[in-house]
């Protein structure tokens, strides 16, 4: 009960599941800590504009949640946990090239992408022997100041030299389907390579004790979401007619 459409305009809302690789500048990090894959979701709107039967530009608004757990490696004897969380919207821009197959649509797309990140949290747990009042074993957990010190706040820390204004490269490929109610689903598959650090290291508020922060590490992610769509033509639509009908004409 399906059956292809081409259709000017394509809007909806999106959810999807997504693994984040992080990767540091210093090739050397990873010797001294284990930093595992993350695992999170995304959500967001998306648009489709058909230029014709092979051709469409598609772009999105997308809330993602990205996460980090990094821990020492045995060979040390601090025992260190250091747990992140940050909060994105990010926006691309891909060129999608389409191939249709009876009542399915596959296709292939690419292009930029620019982030913005809104905010962060992390907790930071050692055993370590702390100066007073700490002694051994401590625990901190704090939002980020962006591009400031935090002030002297308990609960915010500094990342003086923050890219809030991230770029990224997003591949993937996919496949949707026409319904009969002028809408479709889609699925979609995507990697996104990652082109900015999320900052500079040298923030004096995020040194503590053995450990410093390091913040010069991009994001790969590797994400598989799930769409829904409705087709919208505003020179069909002024006439009173039904888009699909007119299509498949």
């Amino acid at each position: 009960m399906a059956f292809a459409a081409n259709a000017q305009y394509w809007f909806g809302p999106k959810v999807g599941i997504q693994r984040t690789d992080h990767y540091y500048q210093n090739r050397s990090y990873r010797d001294t800590f284990n930093i595992k894959p993350d695992y999170n979701f995304q959500a967001g709107i998306m648009m489709t504009y058909t230029a014709n039967k092979m051709y469409s530009v598609h772009t999105e608004i997308n809330y993602e949640r990205i996460g980090k757990k990094l821990s020492e490696v045995p060979s040390r004897a601090e025992e260190l946990d250091v747990k992140s969380r940050f909060h994105f919207i990010n926006i691309p821009l891909m060129l999608r090239m389409n191939f249709r197959s009876g009542p399915y649509q596959f296709y292939v797309n690419g292009g930029p992408r620019i982030s913005y990140w809104l905010a962060g949290k992390v907790e930071y747990a050692s055993d370590a022997e702390w100066e007073e009042p700490f002694g051994t074993g401590h625990v901190e957990r704090y939002k980020i100041a962006f591009n400031e010190a935090s002030g002297g706040s308990d609960d915010k820390k500094g990342l003086e030299r923050a890219n809030r204004i991230q770029y990224a490269l997003s591949a993937g490929f996919g496949v949707n389907l026409d319904l009969r109610n002028e809408s479709r689903l889609m699925l979609d598959f995507r990697y996104v390579f990652g082109h900015s650090n999320m900052g500079f290291n040298g923030s004096q508020e995020l040194s503590f004790n053995t450990y410093a922060e390091n913040v010069e590490y991009t994001h790969n992610t590797l994400s598989i979401s799930v769409g829904y769509m409705i087709e919208y033509n505003e020179d069909l639509k002024r006439k009173g007619k039904s888009t699909n009908k007119e299509s498949n004409q």
